[in-house]
């Protein structure tokens, strides 16, 4: 009899400690936090792209009250760290990331539409769309990390004739080798690299429009209260123009610190 007592009573706290803990972890999932942590795969520090980032998060923390600061890593390492929570989210991804990556969810106003695009030497290369890939003879290469080329091109094209590259100046190297025909991924990345003095007159050229998508932040799941928040903040920066803005500012920047002095940190030229 008292051996059941204590049964009892252990089964009691049990449920009543895990309870209890629950509720504290549902009651601080709902704390807007004083900081964010977000990964991108943006290997160029001072790209245009990630000017933008780094405008439209600060503005958008700044009306949170939040410091959201943009921190690059490998692809593999953003990936991983955001989806065990070592990071708070993910600065940038395509509209479905969060279905092969359910502890994240998405911030459901985007931050910014790119095209996904093809380069090419041979200028009677011409492609409109990812299906316009089929039955052709192409080798192509995208960026490593880029997961809607990883998801699109074996689709249409047998996997030996699709490389994955660590950088996209690779894929320009390879084309002007013959090794390869045509490389894919984001024409943002892919046009700032074509203007280095080692491609630029290299007569590469983009060839064809695979598509077009919207870029979503991701968040935790234990910030998930605050991804409608980030949401509204966004659509009310979009309404004023401010997104646009940032964006012309961004490119605009990225050339004139580009040819500046202090050329190797863009970040620190535009901020002054």
């Amino acid at each position: 009899m008292f051996l059941k007592r204590i049964v009892i009573c252990c089964v009691y706290l049990l449920f009543f400690g895990v309870a209890f803990n629950v509720g504290i972890k549902i009651e601080a999932s709902e704390i807007t936090p004083k900081k964010l942590i977000l990964a991108t795969t943006m290997k160029n520090a001072n790209s245009a792209l990630m000017l933008y980032h780094v405008l439209v998060y600060r503005e958008a923390g700044k009306r949170l009250g939040i410091d959201i600061n943009i921190v690059a890593y490998p692809s593999k390492r953003a990936t991983y760290l955001g989806d065990v929570g070592e990071v708070d989210g993910q600065s940038g991804r395509v509209y479905n990331y969060n279905n092969k990556h359910p502890n994240l969810t998405i911030v459901e106003e985007s931050i910014i539409s790119v095209y996904f695009t093809a380069y090419a030497l041979d200028t009677n290369i011409e492609l409109n769309g990812w299906k316009s890939l089929k039955g052709t003879p192409f080798k192509v290469d995208y960026r490593r990390g880029t997961n809607l080329c990883k998801i699109k091109l074996p689709n249409v094209l047998p996997h030996d004739r699709i490389t994955a590259i660590d950088e996209i100046k690779l894929g320009f190297r390879k084309i002007l080798m013959g090794r390869t025909d045509i490389i894919v991924g984001i024409d943002d990345y892919i046009s700032e690299e074509l203007e280095q003095a080692e491609f630029k007159s290299s007569g590469i050229h983009k060839v064809g429009v695979m598509e077009e998508v919207t870029v979503h932040p991701f968040l935790h799941l234990k910030h998930k209260v605050l991804a409608s928040k980030l949401s509204n903040v966004l659509s009310e920066m979009k309404k004023e123009g401010l997104m646009k803005y940032y964006l012309s500012f961004a490119r605009s920047s990225y050339q004139i610190c580009k040819e500046s002095k202090v050329q190797n940190d863009s970040i620190n030229c535009w901020l002054k």
